[in-house]
Formats: structure tokens, C-alpha cells, sequence
């Protein structure tokens, strides 16, 4: 193959990963400039947390709740996402959310009762189960079981079982695998971009922007929303695919490439472990006995033998074209080289693809090295 024609393709994902990161960088500002970046969902860790970004849903939804807007944003949902035949009879100011209900009638087929995320409850009228995932799978047999026992529901209150729906909020509004094609139409697939446009007209409810607490706790739970939807959502890795397959030269360029990687990889470790070589031997006081050096690790010791006569190490080690500093233990005795177990034996600190760059490789030997002096 031409190798200009591997160049050309090189810059093209150049271009791809470059204009990225800068649409990244540009976030961040953005970020900087605003204060959306501090988000209290992401920093407790709960913003991909099903039970507790659910409560907040649920929370939203009830009536009585400590938002003390009544049904404004159920009205709001019911009207978005409900199908016509209910959304007419259904009467909000009847309803009851309720977390966690138990299905009910499951034990008619040999089956034990489940705990629903969360139910809205028109008293002695519909009753819709909502089922949230984030990152979860359906469990077995889940929503055509949360199915089953609301048409029972529906039956026990003298209603047609066949205006029974459920909801389904996944990232991408699929239909849950459990569901049959016949019952489809009684599954409500939602997303969470949906649930979000249904947040943006909460928030511009006259009463929500006179109350700031409120406004900004739901401001806060949309952006956690569309933080966790962005992140699994790659442009960068969609792009290059999309390059890729778009003609048949772009696919053998990749072809290349994916060949050579390992060995170019390897090389580029050699070029640094050299570096680092050199930097720990111009050091006044180096000791060749205190030097490690193998294939895939280079270490140097830091400090005199201790009990035992152990001496403590420190290595840099290239593994699965990735530079890594572990603690390790040499054993003068035996010569044994052996992995500190009371520590993490292992934590990556530079990505490879961050040394490929030959004006940077003795800054990031430096870089690597500097933990070896004190």
C-alpha cells in the first residue's frame, strides 16, 4: 500500500481526535464560565445511581411532594407521555406515587412478588408502573411480569385490563427484551433525552422560577442526565468508525495500521526505557547493583536494604502498550523479584498515546523517573 495514502488516513483521524478535544476544552470553559460543572448528583457519585436518580424522579411526580408544586409536573409528564385513552380520564389530583410497590397476583404463576421502582396510583383507578434503567439490564422476565400483574390490577378494579400500560426510561427508549410483540403497544418506551425535554418545561413553569431552590436542583438533575448520556456517546470513536468503512482504501489503511501497532508500540518503549536508563545513570549516586533492567521493566532501588535485607524498588513497566509504575521487593538473597502485596502492585500512569510525540519523550521520561529521587 502507498504510504501516502496510510499518511493521508492518519491525518484524517488527526483531524478527527484534534477537533474532539477541543470540542471537549470548549465544554470546559464553557463550564468555568457558568458553575455547571459543579453538580452536587456527580459530586456524591449518585448521578448513574438507579435508585437514588429515580427518587428524585419519583419526587418530581408526586403531588404531595416536598416540591409543593401538586400536579403541575405530573400534569406535565401525563400529558407528554401518556397514551390519548388515559390522558383524558385520569385525574392527578387522585394519584399517589409510591416507591418500590410490590407487584401483586404473581404467585397465580408460580412466580415470586418484585419491587417496582416507582407507581403512579390513581386511587381505584389506573395504575401505571415506571421501571428505570440507567446502565442495568432488564432482569428476567421483568417488565412483562410488572405487565401481568398490572392488567390483574385492572381486573380487581373493574377496569379493562387492556388499558394497562407500563413505562420503560432507558437511554435509548428500547423496547424491554421480556415484552412480546403482541403486548408492545402497552409498553410506554421512554428515554432519558425525552425525560429531559419534559425537565426543560418544568423548569419554565412561572412557579418553578420564583422558587431557586427547586429550579436548580432540577436544573442540576437534567445536566447529571445529559453528563451520563454524553459519555456514552463517543462521538470521537463514531467518527473515526464512520471513516473507516466509508471506502475500501480507508478500511485496508486501518488494516495497516491495526498490523503495525504492537511493534511500533514496542519500539517507542524502547526509545523511552533508553531515556530512563540514561537518567537514572547520570545520577551521582548510581549503583549499577541497585539497576533492574529486562524487556519489559526497568527498576532502581531507593533505598538501603531494610529487615530482612529487602530492598524496596521502584520499576516502570510497559505492559499491553501501556507504561505503568508499580512498588516491587528484591530479595538480595535469592535474587528474587517479587510484587509487594500490601499495595496496589499496579497503577497505570501514563497512556502510550501520550509519549508518541518525539519532542515530549524526555520531558515524559523525566516524568516518569522523578519518583525514583528523593
Amino acid at each position: 500500500m502507498e504510504q501516502k495514502k496510510v499518511q493521508g488516513f492518519l491525518q484524517k483521524t488527526y483531524k478527527i481526535i484534534v477537533d474532539y478535544q477541543q470540542e471537549k476544552l470548549k465544554q470546559l470553559h464553557c463550564g468555568e464560565n457558568t458553575g455547571n460543572q459543579f453538580n452536587i448528583f456527580e459530586i456524591i457519585g449518585i448521578s448513574t445511581r438507579e435508585v437514588y436518580m429515580c427518587r428524585i424522579l419519583a419526587e418530581l411526580l408526586n403531588p404531595n411532594g416536598c416540591h409543593c408544586q401538586r400536579t403541575k409536573y405530573l400534569d406535565l409528564f401525563c400529558n407528554r407521555f401518556l397514551p390519548d385513552r388515559i390522558k383524558k380520564e385520569i385525574k392527578t389530583e387522585n394519584v399517589s406515587v409510591i416507591t418500590e410497590d410490590l407487584t401483586k397476583n404473581l404467585d397465580d404463576i408460580g412466580k415470586e412478588y418484585r419491587r417496582i421502582d416507582f407507581v403512579i396510583d390513581e386511587k381505584d383507578g389506573h395504575y401505571i408502573p415506571i421501571e428505570v434503567k440507567i446502565n442495568a439490564l432488564e432482569q428476567q422476565e421483568q417488565c412483562s411480569d410488572y405487565l401481568y400483574s398490572t392488567r390483574k390490577i385492572y381486573e380487581e378494579r373493574h377496569k379493562n385490563k387492556n388499558d394497562a400500560v407500563i413505562f420503560y426510561l432507558t437511554k435509548t427508549g428500547e423496547m424491554p427484551i421480556s415484552i412480546s410483540s403482541e403486548d408492545e403497544d402497552s409498553v410506554m418506551c421512554i428515554s432519558w433525552i425525552q425525560l429531559v425535554d419534559w425537565l426543560n418545561e418544568c423548569i419554565c413553569q412561572i412557579d418553578t422560577i420564583r422558587k431557586i431552590p427547586i429550579t436548580e436542583i432540577i436544573m442540576q438533575y437534567k445536566t447529571a442526565i445529559e453528563n451520563f448520556l454524553q459519555e456514552g456517546n463517543n462521538t470521537m470513536d463514531e467518527n473515526i468508525i464512520k471513516m473507516i468503512i466509508e471506502n475500501a482504501e480507508n478500511l485496508e489503511c486501518a488494516e495497516k495500521i491495526a498490523e503495525n501497532i504492537g511493534e511500533a508500540k514496542r519500539s517507542k518503549w524502547i526509545e523511552l526505557k533508553e531515556k530512563i536508563r540514561d537518567r537514572i545513570t547520570s545520577q551521582k549516586s548510581y549503583d549499577e547493583n541497585k539497576l533492574y533492567d529486562d524487556s519489559d521493566k526497568i527498576a532502581y532501588a531507593k533505598s538501603e536494604p531494610v529487615d530482612n535485607n529487602i530492598v524496596q524498588y521502584h520499576v516502570i513497566v510497559y505492559e499491553s502498550g501501556k507504561i505503568q509504575k508499580a512498588e516491587i521487593w528484591y530479595t538480595k538473597n535469592d535474587n528474587e523479584i517479587r510484587y509487594n502485596r500490601e499495595t496496589k502492585n499496579s497503577r497505570k500512569i501514563i497512556e502510550f498515546v501520550d509519549i508518541i510525540e518525539d519532542e515530549k519523550l524526555n520531558e515524559k521520561a523525566k516524568e516518569c523517573v522523578s519518583f525514583l529521587f528523593d
